[in-house]
């Protein structure tokens, strides 16, 4: 590659055993025998590189290698998006990552067409007969190929990302079934309704996408009982109003007295409960008897 007009650079941190020490200095080693040849290619290695160096590689590079070993890799592409940069991928032979899945196969016979190209086999060889045949090529045709690697590279942006992250929150949000209920009737409004007579109690309930209508359960929770203890009693369906739907329920109390009811909703009839309001926002009305239905506020 050195012989060939090739600048070749190899950004690797040493990491801490006598492996990778040893590579490291066997790289050194061939560079300065490569320097004595006084080819017009040149080999650079460098050790413990900042983020800034590798900025500045990436935007100065044609071709990049990336010869993962097997099962290894991830998204770590996209630490090294030599796309975005106009340049072409080299990947192994073998699926790896979203190495081989970040754009598209290059078309040796159309000149722009792709911006990845893997090597028949994993042998030395193979490799360097791809990357013989990319430095060899006419600068024209190899530019429409970079163009159409920073087109491609776009498949990376952060809006794919985002509409990732968008996509596993709403598979979350209909997997645990987010519902919500309100109650119509202001929290401070004091109600009195006369013995034997009936409270009305009109709810409001959103849903999220994918929980199943039939499944919702709405319901009063109210102390409107003889003997204090709280009750739920159920609410039907009657309407619905844009993206809510209206339940409808009443209360009639056993005896006189003061009394506080709440609402509750379900996404999966009674597995789990959504309450209206926070703790103490319970509404509060009162049953007095031979009196005529009254609201104040």
């Amino acid at each position: 590659m050195a012989k060939t007009g090739a600048q070749v650079i190899i950004f690797g941190n040493v990491q801490p055993s006598i492996g990778s020490q040893k590579l490291y200095e066997g790289l050194i080693a061939l560079r300065n025998r490569l320097e004595a040849k006084s080819y017009s290619g040149r080999i650079i290695v460098v050790n413990n590189f900042s983020l800034e160096e590798q900025i500045a590689l990436l935007a100065a590079t044609d071709i990049q290698v990336q010869d993962s070993d097997r099962a290894t890799e991830g998204a770590g592409y996209t630490e090294a998006d030599v796309s975005a940069n106009g340049g072409l991928e080299v990947g192994p032979p073998y699926k790896e990552g979203v190495i081989q899945a970040q754009g598209a196969i290059v078309n040796f016979a159309v000149p722009g067409e792709g911006n990845t190209i893997i090597p028949a086999n994993p042998t030395p060889q193979s490799c360097l007969a791809i990357l013989k045949r990319l430095i060899e090529m006419n600068p024209a045709d190899f530019a429409k190929y970079q163009a159409t690697a920073v087109r491609l590279s776009r498949i990376l942006e952060a809006e794919l990302t985002a509409a990732e992250y968008l996509r596993q929150w709403n598979k979350a949000l209909k997997k645990e079934g987010v519902i919500s209920v309100e109650d119509t009737r202001p929290i401070k409004e004091m109600v009195t309704i006369s013995l034997g007579e009936n409270l009305p109690v009109t709810a409001k309930v959103s849903l999220s996408d994918g929980v199943p209508l039939e499944e919702v359960l709405v319901q009063i929770w109210t102390n409107a009982t003889e003997d204090g203890n709280w009750i739920p009693v159920n609410m039907h369906l009657t309407e619905k109003e844009v993206d809510k739907y209206v339940y409808s329920g009443g209360i009639v109390p056993p005896k006189e007295g003061k009394f506080e009811y709440t609402l509750r909703a379900s996404p999966d009839f009674g597995k789990s409960w959504k309450w209206a309001g926070k703790p103490r926002e319970n509404r509060v009305f009162s049953c007095i008897v031979y009196a005529p239905a009254t609201m104040e506020s």
